[in-house]
């Protein structure tokens, strides 16, 4: 999972457009070019795959992807289809227990955080790694003092995606969700907040 961007090629992705364009010629001849190029769709399924979320129902995804072609951001998309897969998020996130320890991050934290998005041009942001690593510190140290060995931290939308780049340079066995993409009846307890 890790080296997913540097195993999965042009070549896979073709096949997936390939094996979709036979079942859904539609979905595919809508999507492809005009609205996501190849790379664009790389960019996607990598994501997906880094996050250890399913992509075998590959065609449920070329479908998201059409009905969410209005979306202007391609992170913004990823965040569409993963609240798309909700459900299959929570399943594998129920299969951990009776009990699913969370860690998330407190308002002061939040707000650090949300600092670290912030920039003058919208395509680049800056993160001050002595501000991430001492909050990666945190959530190690928290997670070691209740047990957790594969830490699940859930955090809100808005910067699930960037709190999951930043935070898998440091910590391993990272899974980051966001509060939508949990079903109800998924037995989480929040034992901290960081």
């Amino acid at each position: 999972i890790k080296y997913v961007s540097e195993l999965l090629d042009y070549s896979d992705i073709n096949r997936y457009v390939t094996l979709v364009e036979k079942r859904n010629s539609f979905v595919v001849n809508n999507i492809i070019p005009d609205f996501i190029t190849l790379s664009e769709l790389k960019y996607i399924i990598i994501n997906l795959i880094r996050e250890k979320i399913s992509i075998k129902d590959i065609d449920y995804i070329f479908e998201k992807i059409n009905d969410f072609s209005d979306e202007p951001s391609k992170d913004g998309l990823l965040d569409k289809i993963r609240l798309s897969l909700a459900k299959h998020i929570s399943k594998d996130i129920c299969k951990r227990g009776n009990e699913i320890k969370s860690i998330e991050f407190s308002g002061a934290t939040l707000d650090e955080i949300f600092k670290l998005t912030e920039s003058d041009d919208e395509t680049i942001i800056k993160v001050d790694g002595k501000v991430a690593n001492r909050i990666a510190k945190k959530i190690k140290k928290v997670a070691k003092e209740n047990g957790i060995d594969d830490i699940l931290l859930v955090v809100p939308m808005e910067i699930r995606h960037m709190t999951y780049s930043i935070f898998t340079e440091f910590i391993n066995n990272l899974t980051v969700v966001a509060h939508e993409e949990l079903s109800t009846n998924c037995p989480l307890n929040t034992v901290a907040e960081v």
